[in-house]
């Protein structure tokens, strides 16, 4: 059932005002566009990323400088068991906020806390798909399918965005873009096709790519990690030989360890974090095998089909690094996975994310000795979808090597 059939129906029962208000993140913006309209956004947001982002020097230092909040964070912990989602949650947050907001916030930040929380609920709720099309549900007794919380919180994303929007334009220097929030205001100006209301959208995107897909990996790798031990230590012995001890690990030191590469990209292989590519519309009619796509058509891609693909990786379901690792000991092979899709869809942000996997993950495993909650007892590698695919909640313990 299409976007326009749901919203007849919802006509039909004086719905349709809801049903916009539930949808409108997930049916604007890059994510969910085409043509012409995908075309604006798309170009706007690969701009900014590009001057915030790729190949910045001063995005390579905010997510350093984030990785030492998130390092001291998990020192605080004292060697006693945690659920590092949350800190990891709200650093990889931290560095969209920068680039979004022009700022980063302090961890114990109340409304911080309460911005991501919410951005971290929406992301991982599982019945958004059957909310978008039957938006009726929000009159049932109760809120067993949570369409009147996703509407709250929906309005009140709405709500500090646009209060972003507000304070940047008092203080706008049209000369000088301090952040995504004035490059879209400036841009507003410019180009027709961006829009006061399609802002909030767009930063929404930012944080669901950049935030929740980055910090469920990192988590995925603390669980393959703690339960690999042999290879938390060879990830460890590579930095000892290439790396000062008094120093975390930095973009430059990328090429002398293939196998903290080789593990990032089993991480990424293994978690499938994003099982499925967001819909893509086929542009003529066209046969797969005995089956005619029609054009106009919507097609979901299977990513999980390429990173389990037997041929490619056998014994897929095990966590071996050493895929990726040549004769040589070099790293090859990351054109094997494609966690980021393919073609002109592929994930404007993939650059940012690669950096922040390498930066974040080797300095766990650098500063910190990743073990189980109680001796001998691992959690379960079962994940659970939302949005993506993440791990169930599970705790470890991080002591800090002498």
């Amino acid at each position: 059932m299409g976007y326009s059939a749901v919203c007849e129906i919802c006509d039909f029962l004086n719905l349709r005002w809801i049903y916009s208000d539930i949808v409108s993140y997930v049916t604007s913006g890059v994510t969910a566009q085409n043509g012409h309209e995908w075309k604006t956004h798309r170009k706007f947001m690969e701009t900014v990323l590009h001057n915030f982002g790729f190949d910045n020097k001063s995005m390579k230092s905010t997510i350093l400088e984030e990785t030492q909040h998130f390092l001291s964070m998990i020192s605080d912990s004292n060697g006693e068991p945690i659920n590092v989602s949350y800190p990891t949650y709200a650093a990889v947050s931290n560095i969209i906020c920068s680039i979004a907001f022009g700022r980063r916030f302090d961890y114990n930040d109340v409304e911080f806390q309460k911005f991501i929380n919410v951005i971290y609920e929406l992301l991982s709720n599982q019945n958004i798909p059957v909310i978008n099309l039957l938006p009726i549900l929000q009159y049932l007794p109760g809120d067993i399918f949570g369409a009147k919380r996703i509407l709250q919180q929906t309005h009140m994303l709405n709500k500090e965005f646009k209060r972003f929007i507000a304070e940047h334009k008092d203080t706008i220097d049209t000369e000088n873009s301090r952040d995504f929030i004035d490059e879209y205001i400036i841009e507003k100006e410019k180009n027709a096709g961006l829009t006061d209301d399609d802002f909030p959208i767009a930063v929404f995107e930012l944080f669901g790519a950049g935030t929740d897909t980055i910090s469920n990996t990192i988590t995925w790798s603390v669980l393959y990690l703690l339960k690999n031990p042999d290879i938390q230590n060879r990830m460890r012995d590579e930095m000892l030989c290439a790396i000062p001890t008094d120093r975390l690990p930095t973009m430059a030191d990328k090429l002398n360890l293939p196998f903290c590469e080789a593990v990032i990209a089993e991480t990424q292989r293994l978690a499938n974090v994003l099982p499925f590519a967001i819909p893509h519309e086929v542009t003529e009619d066209v046969m797969i095998g005995q089956y005619k796509i029609v054009k106009g058509s919507h097609v979901i891609p299977n990513l999980s089909s390429v990173q389990h693909d037997e041929e490619l990786f056998a014994n897929h379901l095990k966590f071996d690094p050493l895929r990726f690792i040549d004769k040589q000991g070099k790293f090859y092979g990351q054109e094997r996975i494609v966690p980021f899709s393919l073609g002109k869809r592929v994930c404007p942000g993939e650059s940012l994310a690669r950096m922040e996997l390498f930066l974040f993950i080797t300095a766990i495993v650098k500063k910190f000795h990743i073990l189980p909650e109680e001796e001998g007892t691992f959690p379960s590698s079962q994940g659970q979808l939302g949005i993506a695919y993440k791990p169930n909640p599970f705790k470890v313990r991080f002591i800090e090597w002498n």
